[in-house]
């Protein structure tokens, strides 16, 4: 087989990651509506993703990602909803903090760990002599690889070891399309900006930004494309 590679290409407002190792080919790809003359889907506080695999009849893929509501972690904790959403929250968030309000990831998937831990334990990385960036839990990962169900551990966060994550899972299969979006609501005001966001007017939470995104997923992909027509397009 070839050595693993891949390939990274930017084109506002999409972005795409190519990776294949000779025989296999994945591609995700991720965008932020921008359409013109639409001011409403060019505020979305939201990224869609869309992941396709080539040459493998069938697989699971797994999404990830932190909870990092909330200036400060203690407070954090992630909610699972509708087995199709993680809610990734922080209860001791206040009004002032800039980074007070929920993160949703979502998808259609098959199975979620809603929440785990991101690091090690400390007796590992204290052994390596590091902090505990230096290494990531790997056994909700082993857990998916082997078709074990992964223990959960849903609670809030009250100290500064444990940072909490969340896993959507989804299985492909040939010529098909995985996608799943992340979208996020921010209510703080910030000291030096205490105005609010325009995406406020129209929607009450992250969750009513991901249902909204995802019934829409193609019209605002395929709406976003008319960016390149208008400014690449034109010299």
């Amino acid at each position: 087989l070839e050595s693993n590679i891949i390939t990274y290409k930017g084109l506002y407002p999409f972005i795409s990651l190519t990776g294949s190792n000779g025989v296999i080919k994945a591609e995700l790809t991720a965008f932020s509506p921008i359409i013109p003359k639409n001011l409403h889907d060019s505020t979305l506080p939201a990224v869609g993703f869309s992941v396709k695999v080539e040459e493998s009849a069938s697989g699971l893929i797994a999404v990830s990602f932190p909870n990092i509501v909330g200036t400060n972690p203690i407070g954090r904790i992630n909610i699972s909803q509708d087995k199709n959403k993680i809610i990734f929250t922080n209860t001791k968030s206040i009004d002032i903090d800039p980074r007070n309000g929920e993160i949703v990831l979502m998808g259609d998937a098959i199975d979620m760990i809603t929440q785990y831990n991101i690091n090690v334990k400390p007796e590992i990385a204290l052994y390596n002599r590091t902090w505990k960036e230096k290494f990531e839990n790997e056994d909700p990962w082993k857990a998916i690889i082997n078709g074990e169900k992964y223990k959960e551990d849903v609670h809030e966060v009250s100290g500064l070891w444990a940072d909490p994550g969340g896993i959507l899972i989804f299985k492909y299969n040939r010529n098909s399309e995985i996608k799943f979006v992340l979208s996020w609501y921010i209510r703080g005001k910030h000291v030096l900006y205490p105005y609010g966001t325009y995406y406020q007017r129209n929607f009450s939470n992250a969750i009513e930004v991901a249902e909204y995104f995802y019934k829409n997923f193609d019209k605002l992909r395929n709406e976003s494309v008319n960016f390149h027509k208008i400014v690449y397009n034109n010299t």
